[in-house]
């Protein structure tokens, strides 16, 4: 029996589903690219003649209020997260190779739900930092 990983979506993703099947979407364009060579998790179906896992569910917090949240389950890869396993050259330069490597095997992928402002998004950057600073 394989493990696997539960992804709970936090409550904005969750009452927004586009982003959920966009996530969903980049994930099959990463496994069907077969000019790179990446392990990427595999979202599992139920047994429910290939129906997806994903699910609406509720979720309580510490605090016992409860959220809607969509839940996935996914292939489990396993390994050491990157904090936990300590930033050294060499990995940081394995890290690029990877970075690089999506990014080669995201190209062209597209899709609506990601036309959206990214807090993280180094694009926007100078606006986040601008609307914090000032």
């Amino acid at each position: 029996l394989s493990p696997f990983v539960a992804k709970v979506y936090n409550q904005g993703d969750s009452e927004n589903p586009a982003v959920v099947e966009a996530q969903v979407e980049a994930l099959f364009h990463l496994q069907k690219n077969q000019d790179v060579d990446l392990r990427v998790p595999v979202e599992v179906y139920g047994v429910d003649s290939g129906k997806t896992s994903r699910t609406l569910t509720y979720i309580q917090d510490e605090n016992a209020n409860e959220t809607r949240s969509i839940v996935r389950v996914l292939s489990y890869i396993p390994g050491k997260m990157f904090e936990e396993a300590g930033a050294t050259s060499t990995r940081l330069f394995l890290l690029g190779i990877l970075l690089g490597k999506m990014d080669k095997a995201l190209f062209g992928f597209n899709h609506p739900a990601l036309k959206r402002e990214f807090v993280w998004n180094l694009k926007q950057g100078g606006a986040v930092i601008r609307q914090y600073c000032d």
